[in-house]
């Protein structure tokens, strides 16, 4: 159900409307948005240090004699990574590009890419698996990350009380989804949380710049 408002009293929230019409009383509203989350966020006034970044993501089909398909790989050196799917696919992308300077809206995540924009991605998965240099393309499209200024989420109360962020995973979200969830039960009922919550913290932000690339995430 597509929320279309979010409802506040002085500072505090206290529920939802929906695309339906129907208001939704809620003492707590958590924003898990993703790449949507600062549009959800806005309708409460409050606006997320958030870019949607652009990061494309290719397929090629592995030849007939590849044998048991490769593990993951991470080429952090390299810049690209490598995860293999079922039918003889491997999927891949790019660790070197800065997705802040590609910012794209939502809406156009699956979109089509080129097989020139693929070129010089292949061509590093090639290096890093040489098997893969053999490869056939078959297909891309334009996936995204929600990322914040030091790639890390905020997972904190925002200035509307009741009101909390768990987004600008940065890519890392599937990974972290069981802490989230942890850290955020403990930041709302107030109970002690299974790590320091400062690093995720709504203000952290003020003063800095955005720090680079996916990779830089992984070195800090």
């Amino acid at each position: 159900m597509e929320v279309v408002a979010i409802l506040t009293a002085g500072d505090r929230v206290t529920g939802v409307a929906t695309a339906a019409g129907e208001r939704i009383d809620a003492p707590v509203v958590v924003n898990a948005a993703g790449l949507w989350s600062p549009a959800v966020a806005r309708l409460a006034g409050v606006d997320l240090p958030i870019i949607i970044g652009r990061h494309p993501v290719f397929v090629v089909e592995r030849d007939a004699g590849f044998g048991r398909p490769h593990l993951v790989y991470l080429d952090l050196a390299g810049g690209s990574y490598a995860r293999p799917e079922t039918g003889g696919l491997t999927l891949t992308g790019s660790l070197t590009e800065d997705e802040t300077r590609h910012p794209m809206e939502p809406e156009l995540l699956g979109g089509d890419v080129s097989l020139d924009e693929a070129t010089e991605v292949l061509e590093r998965t090639g290096r890093a698996i040489p098997r893969l240099a053999e490869a056939r393309y078959r297909r891309g499209w334009a996936g995204a990350f929600d990322i914040t200024p030091d790639w890390m989420p905020i997972l904190d109360e925002s200035p509307v009380r009741g009101f909390w962020i768990a987004a600008g995973m940065s890519g890392h979200g599937f990974k972290l989804a069981p802490a989230v969830g942890e850290m955020m039960a403990a930041g709302i009922t107030g109970a002690t949380p299974p790590v320091n919550r400062a690093p995720f913290a709504f203000g952290r932000f003020e003063g800095t710049a955005a720090a680079g690339t996916f990779v830089t995430s992984y070195l800090r």
